[in-house]
């Protein structure tokens, strides 16, 4: 309940994701603008991971 997953996120194998975590990205671009999850991780409530094309 009160997950955001954007729609180019990449969520690996084996991973925990708590409530109101947000997996989004900031801009308008229409290419991978979303983060990528790696496997066996843990995501904690109230968590914001947040992609910028700044950040490549």
């Amino acid at each position: 309940m009160g997950i955001v997953i954007g729609e180019t996120t990449t969520i690996g194998n084996n991973c925990t994701i708590y409530h109101n975590v947000t997996l989004g990205g900031t801009g308008k671009d229409k290419n991978k603008r979303h983060p990528d999850i790696g496997n066996n991780v843990v995501v904690g409530c109230g968590a914001k991971v947040l992609r910028s094309n700044k950040n490549r």
